[in-house]
């Protein structure tokens, strides 16, 4: 049980890990689209990343379970 409480935690972890990685992105992103033209690009990048922090929340929801 508590080798699956230290897998569980660990993988929260890296979950969270990248979730803030993605923050990252997005706000390095949103910094570095001040032109107009790059707007949809930006919107195209932000919203792949959001993607990304969706499946990262749906595997912390999974991992959450299974405790």
């Amino acid at each position: 049980m508590s080798q699956l409480s230290s897998e569980s935690a660990k993988e929260v972890s890296k979950t969270l890990l990248e979730i803030q990685k993605s923050i990252i992105k997005i706000t390095d992103v949103i910094n570095s689209s001040s032109l107009i033209a790059d707007s949809q690009a930006a919107t195209e990048e932000i919203t792949a990343t959001l993607e990304e922090i969706t499946a990262s929340a749906e595997i912390l929801a999974k991992i959450s379970k299974m405790e």
